[in-house]
């Protein structure tokens, strides 16, 4: 929103973007481009450039820094006059209770359910499922059980919340893809992909509890602006983002003298 528009002067501009995950592939990827994409570094402790740079903008990533490291990183990589715009999680905001709703439903999946247990041992019993049709209906009679009673629950959660889960869906529509590959034969590849989704979803659970934690409520918004001025920042300003069905998000901006 702040950049539309600008295209044309924002053609010659150099961006220095900081990632804390280690991402080498897009480092790599960057090389050679108007972009240095520093990945595996914590805004707090990176190095600005000589001189500063002309302003630090955020998407979602300001707040999971530490407020006053952060305030302070802010002052430190400001050139004189540059300016700052953050657009920051809030808590209680649609995407923070979409994102709380999301992390219980694949919380409820993993641990409570263990979909993807009974989901590898459905695997392995279609891919060793005998070819007679009398001792194919009795193979794995417990485990098809299991797994179907996985899915009932996960069907139920949806029904009593009165919508469909989104994280839930596809859970269950990757599992039942998976089911082909088993049948034809290509058990251990159905296997990895079935422990590489399960594995994305751990990631995805650790990803939703950040965003919840570093979420800002209206106080910890004042004590982040605070810390902004007392690291030096003036001309400070926060706003809501809303939508029409409720509050997005916090932008924060700044100026450094």
């Amino acid at each position: 929103m702040l950049l539309r528009g600008r295209e044309k002067a924002l053609a010659e501009v150099h961006w220095i973007c900081i990632d804390s995950a280690d991402w080498p592939a897009a480092r790599d990827a960057a090389a050679g481009t108007r972009m240095t994409l520093r990945t595996g570094q914590d805004f707090a402790d990176a190095l600005p450039p000589p001189g500063g740079v002309d302003a630090v903008l955020s998407n979602f990533g300001l707040e999971y820094v530490h407020r006053e490291e952060a305030a302070e990183a802010c002052w430190a990589w400001l050139a004189g006059g540059a300016r700052l715009h953050a657009v920051m999680h809030a808590r209680g905001s649609v995407i923070d209770r979409v994102a709380s709703v999301n992390l219980s439903d694949i919380g409820f999946a993993l641990h409570e359910v263990r979909l993807f247990e009974h989901a590898r041992a459905m695997l392995r019993a279609i891919a060793t499922a005998p070819s007679d049709p009398l001792e194919r209906m009795m193979h794995a009679i417990a485990v098809r059980d299991g797994y179907n009673q996985a899915v009932n629950a996960l069907k139920a959660r949806m029904e009593a919340a009165g919508a469909r889960s989104a994280p839930l869906m596809d859970m269950l529509q990757g599992i039942t893809a998976l089911t082909g590959p088993a049948r034809e034969g290509h058990l251990d590849s159905a296997l990895t992909t079935l422990s590489d989704r399960e594995a994305g979803y751990v990631a995805e659970c650790a990803r939703l509890q950040a965003m919840h934690r570093a979420a800002l409520d209206e106080t910890s918004l004042a004590t982040f602006l605070e810390a902004l001025s007392q690291a030096g920042l003036r001309d400070l300003k926060s706003q809501r983002i809303d939508s029409p069905i409720g509050l997005l998000a916090w932008m924060v901006s700044g100026r450094k003298p």
